[in-house]
Order: C-alpha cells, then structure tokens, then sequence
C-alpha cells in the first residue's frame, strides 16, 4: 500500500475483549502512528484522562505491549497513542478493550507525528458485557440456600443480583455487598446462599409468591441501585 492502511479483527466486538489490528504500509521502517480520543477511555472516576501521565497509562492500559508496537503515550494532543514501525511492509497489535467506552470508537492511523488528516480510520464497535442468570431457576421455599450460577462476558469481574415483585428492581444483598466474584473461565458459582432477609430486596424472597430474580454486572449498582 502507498498509504497506511488500518484492519481491525474484529471490528465489533464485547467489552473486556482483545481486538487485533494490522497496519499495511508499503515503507519499510516508517513509524506510524494509531490514536484513540481520551474521552473513549472510561477508567478514571474524574473524567476523561487530562495530563500527559494519566494520558500515558491509559494508553499503556489499552494500546497492549505485543507485537510491532515500540511506544504508548499521548499523541502530543492529549489523546492516546501507539507507535509501530513498520517491518516487512506492515506492522501489528493489539487493544484491550476493557476500558473503552461502550459505543463506536474511532481509531485513526498517522504517518509518523500526528497532525493534519489522518491517513486511514476504522470505527470499532464495543458493545456491554453480558450476564447470564442460570441458577437458582424454578421454585425453592423461602428461606432455603440455593446455589446462584452463570457466566459472564470478559469485561465482568463481578456480578450482583436483582429482585423484583411487581414494583422497581430491588437490590439483593449477597456476601455484604460485595457481590459474586466472576472466575476466569467467565462462570460465576455461589453455593449455600438464603436469599431472603431483611435488607432490600432480599425481603422480597422472604414473601410467598411469584417473583423474578435477575443479575447485572456489579460495577453499575450504586447505593443499592441499578
């Protein structure tokens, strides 16, 4: 290629999972350049990452260490970048996007320092992370312990869970609040857990009846709330 040119693999993908990418330049060692807006980064409780060494290790975070790549820091406009070399007529990586924004994010490739247009783009799809609910399913009596399982997507590394009997979702108190731990191999399993009590929605199973039971990832509750 007489222009840089950016492949995305894939270029939609779920939150916490690695997207690889190639770069195809027919200029052999020519550095290159690929950049990712601060504001896509979600990792920092103030905002967007705004100085040059919070810039610096959100691109360590997302841009990883592995192939062709010989530089992660701010691209000099306080977004974050990678720089490659070219080796062979192309030059690879890999983002992890654990801490990417859950929407469309663009990717930008510059021929050496970043100014001007950008030489190639690809938008990246990140999508949520996803849970799953398998146990406890069916009926229990109130106050028995029951195994609550399932699995989670790679970007979850802990789960809470939900009640709900005709109103709001209630928060179910499990482990003091700190939830069920997420395993490596993306499964969740607690054994041996009463469900009913009598702090939020835990009071709901202490009640006969019909109820739905529900999980999310724990990141998103606050204060008992989704």
């Amino acid at each position: 290629s007489l222009t840089p040119k950016l492949n995305l693999e894939p270029e939609s993908t779920t939150q916490g999972e690695y997207v690889t990418y190639d770069i195809l330049y027919n200029n052999e060692g020519a550095n290159v350049m690929l950049v990712i807006d601060a504001a896509d980064y979600v990792d920092y409780p103030q905002g967007t990452p705004v100085d040059s060494g919070e810039v610096t290790a959100a691109a360590e975070d997302v841009f990883r260490d592995v192939g062709d790549v010989t530089d992660r820091r701010t691209d000099g406009r306080g977004n974050l970048a990678a720089e490659l070399v070219i080796d062979n007529g192309e030059a690879a990586g890999s983002i992890d996007t654990t801490n990417l924004d859950t929407d469309d994010i663009t990717i930008e490739l510059y021929e050496g320092a970043v100014s001007g247009d950008a030489a190639d783009s690809v938008d990246l799809t990140v999508d949520p992370g996803a849970v799953t609910l398998d146990t406890p399913t069916g009926l229990f009596a109130l106050g028995s312990q029951v195994t609550v399982s399932g699995t989670a997507t790679a970007a979850v590394d802990d789960v809470a869970i939900y009640a709900r009997s005709g109103g709001d979702w209630a928060y179910v108190d499990i482990n003091g609040g700190a939830g069920i731990e997420v395993d490596p191999d993306g499964t969740f399993r607690e054994l041996d857990i009463t469900l009913s009590g009598d702090t939020l929605g835990n009071n709901i199973f202490s009640l006969p009846g019909s109820h739905l039971i529900g999980v999310i990832d724990l990141a998103d509750v606050s204060d008992g709330n989704v």
